[in-house]
C-alpha cells in the first residue's frame, strides 16, 4: 500500500510541474510574398458572408487576434493598407471504444492489464483539435500576400489561452516565415 501512495504522491507532484510549463505546440505552414513591413502598419478585419451571421464568435476572435497583429506591427486602423481574414473551426476527436492507461500492456482472454496486477484503466480522454488561418490581402491590389495556417490538437485548456498562443504562432516570422511545415511551441500566459 505504501508503493501505491508512493506512486500516487510521486504523479501528483509530476502533473502539477506539468501544469506550470503548459505549452500550446502548433503544426503551421505559412505563405508570403511580402518584403518588409513597417510597424503600426494599419489592418481592417473583413468577414465572410458565412461569418457575419455570428458577429459574436468573429468579434470575439478578432479580439483574440488583434495582440498577435500588433506584435507583428498590424494594428487596426482608419486608413488599412491590408484587410485581415480570419477563420477558426473545433473539432471534436471522441475516444474510442478501446482502453487508454500506461503500458506495459498485457492483453488477455476478455480483459487488459498487467499480469497478477490490479487493472489501473480510464477512459481515454476527449481530445480537440482547433485550426486556425490568418489571410491578408493588400487593399490596393485585392491580392492575397500572406496566409498562415496552424492546427493544434489537445485534451482540453481554456480556448482563451490556446487561441491566442495559435495565433502567435501563425504569425511567427512575418512577413516572412519559413518555408514548409513546422511545430511553433508557444507558452500562453498563466493564471
Amino acid at each position: 500500500m505504501a508503493r501505491w501512495s508512493a506512486l500516487l504522491l510521486a504523479s501528483c507532484v509530476w502533473l502539477s510541474g506539468c501544469a506550470s510549463i503548459w505549452r500550446v505546440d502548433s503544426d503551421v505552414q505559412s505563405f508570403s510574398t511580402l518584403g518588409a513591413v513597417a510597424p503600426g502598419t494599419a489592418i481592417r478585419f473583413d468577414r465572410l458572408p458565412s461569418q457575419q451571421a455570428d458577429a459574436a464568435t468573429q468579434n470575439a476572435l478578432e479580439a483574440l487576434a488583434t495582440p498577435a497583429l500588433a506584435q507583428v506591427g498590424l494594428v487596426p486602423g482608419p486608413t488599412p493598407r491590408f484587410s485581415v481574414e480570419l477563420g477558426m473551426q473545433t473539432l471534436v476527436i471522441y475516444p474510442d471504444t478501446g482502453r487508454w492507461g500506461p503500458g506495459p500492456l498485457w492483453y488477455g482472454p476478455g480483459r487488459w492489464g498487467w499480469p497478477g496486477r490490479p487493472q489501473l484503466w480510464m477512459p481515454e480522454p476527449t481530445r480537440y483539435q482547433h485550426q486556425l488561418k490568418v489571410v491578408l490581402r493588400a487593399l490596393d491590389s485585392g491580392q492575397v500576400v500572406f496566409e498562415s495556417r496552424a492546427v493544434h490538437e489537445g485534451f482540453g485548456g481554456r480556448i482563451e489561452d490556446v487561441l491566442p498562443a495559435m495565433f502567435q504562432a501563425a504569425l511567427q516570422g512575418f512577413p516572412n516565415p519559413p518555408a514548409g511545415l513546422r511545430t511553433v511551441s508557444i507558452q500562453p500566459p498563466q493564471h
